[in-house]
């Protein structure tokens, strides 16, 4: 009982932090002026991170419920689709605020680099999603980690992870010079 309180005050708490993440980062101090782009890509980043959060709170939840059709699992595949759905609106975002954006000095260069973490990143959060559903067939009962879509998850994370350290590379220093939030590779 413990642990499923636990389990929902933490979900509870990550989607009131992606719900409510936008637009809260560091507001740059006064008399300094964001360009569109930076503002555009300071947000798209912020909604990257909020995904990251309900798939990292998912992950680690989804075993503790092992019953089959447990309803605490529900909630967490919806958390998944959820950050599928974040992930989809950057990819979406990114083709909107592609002029502003690019016209950053160092936008082409991040608009190739998030497209190709929030793809990378899209594909392990697929994954994850499947495996959930699974287990909310089969439940956790025997090595749930041997998982088809499991294991594809786990392979596919690697290159997400690099594409999420090159982003993070190259954000750092504009977000430094504009005071915005750097972010790490493994909040993205």
């Amino acid at each position: 009982m413990v642990l499923v309180a636990v389990a929902v005050i933490a979900t509870l708490v990550a989607l009131a932090f992606a719900l409510g993440h936008k637009g809260t980062g560091p507001k740059p101090p006064n008399g300094t002026h964001l360009s569109a782009g930076e503002a555009n890509f300071a947000e798209l980043l912020a909604t990257s991170a909020s995904a990251h959060d309900l798939v990292v709170a998912a992950v680690i939840g989804s075993c503790e419920s092992d019953a089959p059709a447990a309803a605490n699992r529900q909630s967490l595949i919806a958390e998944l689709n959820r950050a599928i759905e974040l992930r989809v609106s950057v990819l979406n975002g990114t083709a909107m605020d592609r002029l502003a954006i690019s016209a950053m000095p160092e936008g082409p260069l991040l608009l190739t680099e998030l497209d190709q973490a929030t793809d990378a990143s899209l594909k392990v959060d697929e994954d994850y999603a499947a495996w959930l559903v699974d287990l909310q067939a089969t439940g956790c009962f025997s090595a749930p980690t041997n998982d088809l879509h499991y294991l594809a998850a786990t392979d596919a994370s690697p290159a997400a992870t690099q594409a999420d350290e090159n982003l993070a590379g190259t954000w750092a220093p504009l977000a430094a010079r504009a005071h915005l939030r750097v972010w790490a590779a493994d909040q993205l």
